[in-house]
């Protein structure tokens, strides 16, 4: 039930912000039950910088078919390693996030704005026609503090036995997406999820998208990962090595990626 649910959380979010802690994890602060009325409220540490993927200025659209920007490279590879460090002390706890995706991940403060544009360019494809285009046109984009890993709604103990998918298709692991297969689920799928929100922090979009859950999971489980054409051959090599491991579709495979991730 849905009181069940927050008190897990509370209490897994509390477990994870007393001991050890960890700098890119969101701490849990104080949660206060509210005597006079039914609400729970969780202090949790402040965050300014916001979402990972706001790095755009306020006129740039990120809705579905607008403009969604795109981290240069070094960046995006820099909040990766930070990003494994946060879920691999959860890891350390016990603990599995189990949705890990761009708007799950914070940034602790706002560094002062750039006036220059980044020059992380986008080269004319080869081969599929696609036009030069730059790759993130907002001077903010380099406005970022350290990553922090927030909402763990649906967290769980890796002792627990898991038998509903939750999660975000979008960046749900193979064997997340199916009834029969989720009780495979496990510190690899958060590593999955961790090379989902990688590509999208590049591309712009998820790594598979479909209209529908079903066609969905269909190709996350199936299709094999794919950079658009539009990226430049070194980043497409730098990038691909890393990603083919961490999204693998045999879990095994990803602990490998995991540590060349780390690594590099």
């Amino acid at each position: 039930d849905l009181l069940a649910d927050v008190l897990r959380e509370v209490e897994i979010h509390k477990q994870l912000s007393t001991h050890g802690k960890s700098p890119h994890i969101i701490h849990l602060e104080e949660v206060i039950d509210d005597p006079m009325s039914d609400n729970l409220y969780l202090i949790q540490e402040l965050a300014t910088g916001g979402e990972i993927m706001q790095c755009n200025d306020s006129d740039v659209p990120m809705s579905e078919g607008g403009v969604v920007p795109r981290l240069e490279e070094g960046e995006a590879r820099q909040f990766l390693r930070e990003m494994l460090l946060g879920i691999e002390f959860c890891h350390s706890q016990g603990i599995v996030h189990r949705d890990i995706k761009p708007e799950n991940v914070l940034l602790s403060v706002v560094r002062e704005k750039s006036t220059a544009y980044c020059d992380n360019e986008i080269t004319a494809a080869h081969g599929d026609g696609d036009a030069a285009s730059p790759s993130c046109m907002s001077p903010s984009c380099k406005s970022f503090g350290t990553v922090k890993i927030c909402d763990f709604g649906v967290a769980c103990r890796m002792s627990e036995k898991t038998e509903v998918p939750k999660g975000t298709p979008a960046f749900m692991a193979p064997e997340v997406l199916l009834p029969e297969t989720v009780q495979q689920a496990g510190p690899w799928s958060d590593v999955w999820s961790l090379g989902a929100t990688l590509f999208f922090m590049v591309v712009g979009h998820p790594p598979w998208q479909a209209k529908t859950h079903e066609e969905l999971s269909r190709k996350v489980r199936n299709d094999e990962l794919k950079w658009p054409g539009r990226l430049a051959p070194a980043r497409r090599s730098s990038f691909g090595s890393s990603m083919q491991l961490i999204t693998h579709k045999d879990m095994a495979t990803r602990d490998e990626g995991e540590n060349h991730t780390s690594a590099n």
